[in-house]
């Protein structure tokens, strides 16, 4: 089932959040499962927006800001640019995840997104791997020049950033005006439960 979310910026906004090369619109182009999309409006699609567009607190600015390079992800994955889509959706990642200069980000990246995306062992373990090779992936792009990204690794960085954007935004629009705190403190709570 095409989701077919477009998430609306007043102009402004949008300039702000550097998103007028797509006229301000947030598209998500991803398919999305008719669960998905049920437990999306169930979660109150509009309070989510409502928090996107509103919220003040540093992990609303975290969220504005992975969005911000999941869409030109999604830009470049349109225009056939596989290498910067790759980067922008793994960027998105850890625009949302990192925390702070002394924490390894590889770790963190695959223990957030299986903790905040799978709720069993043995899928957690999974993500986390496919996770791991992604930002190895990036560091070999980044660090050793090679410029070449498959087909499977581009679907794999969209796909945690879609699920790990999901997760966020259906948290986070309870939590209101917080703080990265709160979504470290879930990430921590999954972790030892």
């Amino acid at each position: 089932m095409y989701a077919g979310v477009i998430f609306d910026l007043k102009e402004g906004e949008m300039r702000r959040q550097g998103l007028d090369r797509m006229g301000g619109e947030l598209r998500t182009g991803v398919h999305l499962s008719s669960e998905r999309m049920k437990t999306f409006e169930k979660e109150g699609f509009l309070k989510i927006l409502n928090w996107l567009h509103k919220g003040t607190g540093s992990l609303s600015d975290r969220v504005r800001n992975s969005l911000v390079f999941f869409n030109r992800a999604c830009d470049a994955e349109t225009e056939r640019e596989r290498l910067s889509a790759f980067l922008f959706a793994v960027i998105a990642l850890e625009s949302l995840f990192s925390r702070d200069a002394g924490t390894p980000l590889r770790a963190t990246l695959a223990d957030s997104v299986a903790l905040l995306t799978e709720s069993k062992m043995e899928a957690r373990s999974t993500v986390a791997k496919r996770l791991r090779k992604i930002y190895d992936r990036r560091s070999e792009i980044v660090h050793s020049g090679k410029h070449e990204v498959s087909s499977d690794e581009l679907r794999d960085a969209i796909e945690f950033c879609v699920r790990s954007l999901f997760v966020v935004l259906t948290l986070a629009a309870d939590w209101g005006n917080a703080h990265d705190a709160s979504l470290f403190e879930e990430i921590d709570r999954r972790k030892f439960s």
